[in-house]
């Protein structure tokens, strides 16, 4: 356990999240036990040593599968969502999509989330556009702003961990806010969380 927390440390997690593992009796059932599926992506993508490899691919693919469940925040007449997620999944699927396709698909989905941001009654629209777009991200390897309106987001989320995190608390928001009256952002960010350990039941096999 020892060395899972210097690891933790070295990546500088938040003090919340090792506060908590220390609680716990092993990294194992940390991972077993843990409702964050954002803090789990961004161990995944911290672990990360190549852009492009197939564990790069593997988190990617999961963080669209956590952006998926903001889907039905979208307006059933905006297929922008989905296709752009279908891009990125076909990009994790070893398919051929190039880093410029996928950044031009990061930067159209972050600009509909903008748009969505200041509309009327739109937030749950925001959120689900946000999720889109980091998943997106996750997958385009530059550590350059998205555009110049979106540069404050976008450099402080340079890293396939902050991304892949930041798509499912975006996905959480936007689902969370769709499946009841209450913002259950805990409820949506645990489903997360069970998708993640469906992919990677073993932390250590990462």
């Amino acid at each position: 356990m020892n060395d899972f927390l210097a690891e933790l440390n070295q990546f500088r997690a938040c003090r919340e999240a090792i506060d908590w593992v220390i609680t716990q009796e092993s990294p194992q059932s940390a991972w077993e036990n843990c409702e964050r599926g954002d803090w789990m992506l961004w161990l995944l993508g911290k672990r990360i040593n190549k852009t492009g490899s197939q564990q790069h691919r593997r988190l990617v693919r999961i963080a669209c599968k956590c952006a998926r469940l903001a889907l039905p925040c979208v307006p059933d007449d905006d297929l922008q969502p989905l296709r752009a997620i279908e891009l990125t999944e076909r990009w994790a699927a070893g398919g051929a999509v190039s880093q410029e396709t996928l950044r031009d698909v990061a930067e159209a989905v972050a600009d509909a989330a903008c748009a969505a941001a200041y509309a009327a009654n739109a937030t749950n629209a925001a959120y689900a556009a946000w999720a889109v777009a980091d998943a997106a991200c996750a997958a385009y390897a530059a550590d350059a702003a998205i555009n110049a309106a979106n540069a404050a987001w976008a450099a402080a989320n340079a890293t396939n961990a902050a991304y892949a995190a930041d798509a499912a608390i975006n996905a959480a928001y936007a689902a969370g806010a769709h499946d009841s009256n209450t913002l259950d952002v805990k409820g949506a960010i645990r489903r997360c969380a069970n998708i993640v350990r469906e992919e990677v039941p073993v932390l250590a096999d990462w």
